[in-house]
């Protein structure tokens, strides 16, 4: 049987997947999934949107499904082989212009919003709407898309559970470190992730619980809630609602496990107070913040507020000096410094208390003093384990 339930001749006697093979699986998800979006073939800093990226995604993800179990595949090829093809011979119809690899860079003074040709060879890596990168090989309980499992197939334990037993509400005070540790942590860390979180018509989080399984979004995966639960029992809670990210395609489009959307550029660009695209860039000469998590606490709000302001200043005395220049220069130029003193503020003054200095010389992340280095590669790197170190629980 097919992936889509019709008979096809046996494959696991074959020695290889073919082009062909490819091709009628990447038909066959196209056909389920239904059409791309036409936004996937814009390139602005709007289009697309990560729920347009989504589809193609979706469309990639299927054909893997089809393939592996056509041809029994376990995670390893999963993993290694089918992410190793070249899907320009099947895909190109389908890639979004956004991760061709043919995007064309044009060379500027001043980086784009969005963190896209930062790498000339390799355009979208970093850029918004890029997926994360990883530190470690994902793990699927399938290999391709569903939710990890316990290593004997159970479920893992409930996560309501976990959270109440690990994270107990006690102050502890620090005798080192002050509180705009924890806050500088997550202004850099919502300045270089945001997750494309599944919403609806309104823009807001889908909620879940209050519908029916066969009602609910299929992005839901709801945390239920025990009887016995310290807190929620008092308020006759049985379900918190949760949702996964949006997927989106690599670069290329190559087949393999389910990657998450960045909605921003991973770059430490000071986008919190920019925005990493064109309408929300907009919002700074609005007096808004650049970061929709601006309001998240008050501290957060502080720090947006004191950028928002340094940027205005600097502003101010470079107009002073540069009667002549634009109100475009200045406001690009400025954009060049406040996003270098965010820079050299993170590595000389908040790296170190959070990782040590041994840990900083280990990975030569000590800031230079005369040169600039060209040994990085802008890749996103995904956050979401290390986030609550470094943003919202350090």
């Amino acid at each position: 049987m097919s992936c889509d339930g019709r008979m096809k001749p046996d494959y696991k006697d074959r020695d290889c997947i073919t082009y062909d093979d490819i091709n009628e699986v990447m038909q066959e998800a196209k056909a389920k999934i239904g059409d791309l979006p036409a936004a996937n073939f814009e390139l602005s800093s709007v289009y697309p949107e990560p729920e347009h990226l989504a589809v193609a995604a979706e469309i990639l993800l299927e054909a893997t499904r089809c393939l592996a179990q056509r041809f029994s595949l376990g995670k390893g090829a999963l993993l290694h082989a089918l992410p190793a093809v070249d899907m320009t011979r099947v895909a190109s119809d389908m890639c979004p212009s956004l991760l061709r690899p043919d995007v064309k860079c044009e060379m500027s003074r001043y980086r784009t919003l969005t963190g896209m040709c930062n790498n000339l060879e390799h355009p979208s890596w970093g850029s918004a709407r890029s997926v994360f990168a990883r530190y470690l090989p994902p793990d699927y309980s399938d290999g391709i898309n569903e939710p990890r499992n316990a290593r004997d197939g159970s479920d893992l334990p409930n996560p309501r559970v976990v959270s109440f037993m690990t994270h107990h509400d006690m102050s502890v005070r620090d005798q080192r470190h002050n509180i705009l540790l924890v806050f500088w942590g997550q202004m850099i860390d919502h300045d270089m992730t945001l997750a494309a979180g599944t919403l609806d018509t309104e823009r807001n989080d889908i909620e879940c619980c209050k519908y029916a399984p066969a009602d609910q979004h299929p992005n839901c995966m709801n945390i239920p809630v025990p009887s016995d639960d310290p807190f929620y029992k008092f308020y006759n809670r049985r379900c918190l609602d949760f949702a996964r990210i949006w997927p989106g395609p690599k670069e290329g489009c190559p087949l393999g496990p389910r990657s998450q959307i960045n909605t921003v550029s991973s770059f430490l660009d000071a986008n919190f107070v920019y925005g990493s695209n064109q309408e929300v860039a907009t919002r700074l000469r609005e007096f808004r913040g650049g970061d929709e998590r601006v309001n998240e606490q008050l501290m957060l709000t502080v720090m947006h507020t004191l950028w928002m302001r340094q940027h205005n200043n600097i502003a101010g005395e470079l107009a002073r000096i540069n009667p002549a220049w634009s109100d475009e220069t200045l406001y690009q130029e400025t954009r060049h410094i406040v996003a270098a003193l965010v820079q050299h503020l993170t590595y000389n003054e908040w790296l170190a208390p959070v990782i040590g200095w041994a840990a900083m010389r280990r990975y030569d992340l000590q800031p230079l003093t005369t040169v600039h280095s060209i040994g990085f590669f802008p890749r996103d790197l995904f956050c979401f384990s290390s986030k609550p170190c470094l943003g919202s629980s350090l």
